[in-house]
């Protein structure tokens, strides 16, 4: 009877193990598709597949700048710009520029658009952007009023060498390979741009060398 109890109580334990087993299991599944949904990036030029995805990217842009212009107009309603704290005026300086570029026939092929005046985008290039018509690509820094270029780990922002160690991250490593052979095979085809948002929301751009050093104002 003694050993009869044991193999039964063995068994009732092995049983409950068996189902904190499948509990754990499930738990997990269940969080790997929720980590997986979290890290799915949002639709953009690189990632948008298929017979539609010409019209879905036309959709997302259309969302994109109905954002920007509606956070751009929200700004905008401030007497003073200068009022608006240091991550706001950033954003609208960026989506200015976005805006700016994209009437002027450049499509933006960086992943990342800046569509609130609140959300820190985090460090790196702030856009890159391609012109069909004229073939031209342009990696763009935007400053705000009397912002400057800073200096990294990597050398000067927007210097040669930060650019290129931002550069995948940007557009992603074929992009970014195709932008590194042009700017060797047609140095004219690809800028460094730095462009300044003022006060009154007006926007001047400026060349940059290897070194990020202006070289002169330029008309897009």
């Amino acid at each position: 009877m003694a050993i009869e109890g044991f193999i039964k109580a063995a068994s009732e334990v092995a049983k409950e193990a068996a189902k904190e087993a499948s509990k754990e299991t499930a738990r997990n599944i269940k969080s790997f598709d929720v980590r997986k949904k979290m890290d799915s990036p949002v639709p953009n030029a690189d990632n948008l597949k298929g017979p539609d995805s010409k019209k879905e990217k036309i959709n997302i842009d259309k969302r994109i700048e109905k954002l920007q212009s509606e956070y751009i107009n929200k700004a905008e309603l401030n007497p003073d710009l200068n009022k608006l704290d240091s991550q706001a005026k950033g954003n609208y300086a960026e989506m200015k520029v976005d805006r700016d570029l994209a009437s002027k026939g450049y499509e933006r092929i960086s992943k990342e658009s800046v569509t609130d005046l609140k959300t820190n985008t985090g460090p790196g290039i702030d856009g890159v952007f391609t012109n069909a018509e004229t073939g031209k690509t342009l990696i763009t820094e935007t400053k705000f009023n009397k912002s400057e270029l800073g200096n990294t780990l990597d050398g000067k922002q927007m210097s040669s060498n930060w650019i290129d160690k931002r550069l995948d991250a940007a557009v992603g490593k074929d992009a970014a390979d195709k932008i590194r052979l042009n700017s060797i095979l047609n140095p004219d085809s690809v800028e460094s741009v730095l462009a300044k948002v003022d006060l009154n929301g007006n926007i001047s751009y400026f060349k940059l060398d290897d070194a990020a050093n202006i070289v002169g104002g330029i008309t897009l």
